[in-house]
Order: C-alpha cells, then structure tokens, then sequence
C-alpha cells in the first residue's frame, strides 16, 4: 500500500441503470440494468453498448414484456450469458417485493430483443432474485441467486 487515495469513481452512464450487469461481446461490452418500467421502445432493463467501458450508447430495452404479468409487475437484476450463438438472460419478474421468481429469455443479439421462455425457474419458491449463472471448469452451469 502506498497510503495513496484510490482515484474518484465517476459513473460512466448518467441515466437511470439499477442492478447493471456487463457483457464482454466479440464487438465491446453490453450492459444491462433494471429500469422502472418499460423504457419508451417498450421494452424493460436499460440497454447500453461500448467499445471501451467507458464512453456508452443507449440502444433501448432488452426484454419484450410478459405478456400475461400481473398489473405491477416489475423486472429486476438481468445477467446474460451466450452459448453457441444464443444470449440468455435469467432476470427476475414480481410485483413489488413479494412473489419475484426467477426467469430465462433468449435473444439472438446481445442488445436483444430477448423474449421470455415461458418458463418459471423456482416455482417452489416465494420469492427470488439477483440470479447469476455461472459456467463451471468442468462445463456443467450452474444458477445462483438470492431467496
């Protein structure tokens, strides 16, 4: 240590971007934020790309809403992952601060759109969020989260 200060953390993204995750892409980084509500393309989680992490280009939302969500329905925490040319987006849906459950989305570009599988990834639980997968050495993926 050399008893130096470390140097100021200014944000790199001025808008609103709760929970951002960023992606490393063959073309620079996407990151992807929760945002209140569907931005004005329509779409949920704030949407950003850069080729230096530093300088960043809105493109819009990622995800196409669920069609049968419950009024107030909120989206939060997206994390993505790509696989054979697939982008995952596990992210969780709920209204309010009770019954969030986990889901998945696909899309076939990084800055999306991402459409919901249909499927609800912890059916059994009464609340989940801030999933994170995880590739393991040995090839076998794992999803973690909070309950």
């Amino acid at each position: 240590m050399t008893g130096e200060a470390p140097p100021a953390l200014l944000p790199v993204w001025e808008g609103y971007c709760a929970d951002p995750f960023v992606l490393r892409t063959d073309s620079g980084y996407t990151m992807y934020g929760s945002a209140p509500g569907p931005l004005a393309d329509g779409r949920l989680f704030q949407t950003l790309t850069s080729g230096d992490l530093t300088t960043w280009t809105d493109v819009g939302g990622a995800l196409t809403p669920l069609v049968d969500a419950a009024p107030g329905t909120e989206y939060w925490a997206p994390e993505v992952v790509a696989v054979d040319g697939v982008y995952w987006m596990y992210y969780s849906a709920g209204v309010g601060d009770k019954g969030h459950h986990l889901r998945v989305a696909t899309a076939t570009e990084a800055a999306g759109p991402f459409h919901d599988a249909g499927v609800d990834l912890t059916p059994d639980l009464p609340f989940a969020i801030d999933p994170s997968p995880f590739l393991d050495a040995d090839g076998s993926w794992w999803l973690y989260f909070a309950t």
